[in-house]
């Protein structure tokens, strides 16, 4: 009885431990030849911390000696997480930029077992025909043998979602 107890808690908690640690955990590296195009920006480090519902995804964008971050953590017990945005680096060649309230609504859920996080995001973004209400979900996929990660963006102002395949960073 215990065994089937304990098989239970595995599958419902999937790739989360008890810690509160996900497969996901970890640096991950951009293969960009693999994916969409970075557009202005040559590379992309993502960091993915886990500590029970909470989720904190760091991305350091690069080209050359341009650099910049984008972080935030969210809460997957709350429908509603209001992340502070400083400015949107995604596409920033584009012409579009976070509106005067610098803010985007998160929500997010682990699916499979924990192998997918997916997050929901609406902000309003701003550009020269005037302010955009913009709708993103964005699926963060761990591969079986967790050295794989791969990043599916669709947004509602885009016709073609946006694909990232990243590689687990060797360990320092």
């Amino acid at each position: 009885m215990i065994r089937y107890i304990l098989l239970g808690i595995i599958g419902v908690v999937g790739a989360t431990n008890v810690c509160g640690v996900s497969e996901m955990d970890g640096t991950w590296t951009i293969e960009a030849k693999r994916g969409t195009d970075l557009g202005s920006w040559r590379t992309l480090e993502i960091d993915i911390e886990t500590n029970g519902d909470l989720v904190t995804i760091n991305r350091r964008f690069a080209a050359g000696r341009r650099k910049d971050n984008d972080t935030m953590t969210i809460d997957l017990t709350k429908d509603k997480n209001v992340v502070p945005v400083r400015w949107w680096p995604d596409n920033r060649y584009i012409g579009a930029f976070i509106s005067d309230a610098h803010e985007k609504i998160v929500h997010g859920k682990w699916m499979s077992n924990g192998r997918v996080l997916r997050l929901e995001s609406d902000m309003v973004l701003t550009t020269q025909q005037g302010d955009v209400p913009v709708n993103i979900l964005r699926n963060y996929k761990v591969s079986a043998n967790g050295k794989q990660l791969s990043v599916i963006t669709i947004r509602s102002t885009r016709d073609r979602p946006v694909v990232y395949f990243l590689k687990r960073a060797e360990s320092k």
